[in-house]
């Protein structure tokens, strides 16, 4: 009789063993899950910053380039005769546009109203002569 007391109770036990290890087994499963999601925030947030971080060092290099090609504009504009500043600011806040503006941009007026090249010394309505274009300005070197 005591037997089947000694079973039934050995039994209990084991399947409140058994218990213990599957709650222990889902709870270890919920804490690998939360630590799954955490490390996916964490990355998400990583790479959040690391964009902006890519957005905020490229607007300085974008003016750069912006205020060089406003530059080229401004000596292209000088060569051709033309007054550099206005070209300058044109070039910068417009950069290609300005560029291609100033390079295919027809001369000067004459005396006769009428459009004359650039490169002209004479010109071809009225003959009247004009001095050759102002040169290019010198280079100035940084070293």
């Amino acid at each position: 009789m005591h037997r089947p007391l000694l079973a039934l109770w050995l039994l209990t036990a084991s399947l409140a063993a058994e218990e213990e290890t599957l709650k222990r087994g889902a709870h270890l499963r919920h804490l690998q899950r939360q630590l799954e999601e955490s490390q996916r925030e964490v990355a998400r947030i990583e790479s959040d910053r690391v964009e902006k971080a890519r957005r905020e060092q490229s607007v300085p290099q974008v003016l750069a380039v912006m205020v060089l090609i406003g530059m080229a504009t401004g000596l292209l504009a000088a060569s051709r005769g033309k007054n550099p500043f206005p070209w300058f600011f044109g070039g910068t806040l417009l950069p290609i546009l300005g560029l291609v503006i100033v390079y295919f941009a027809v001369g000067r007026t004459c005396r006769c109203q009428k459009l004359i090249s650039w490169k002209a010394l004479v010109c071809p309505h009225c003959r009247t002569e004009y001095p050759p274009p102002a040169a290019p300005l010198p280079r100035i070197s940084l070293l």
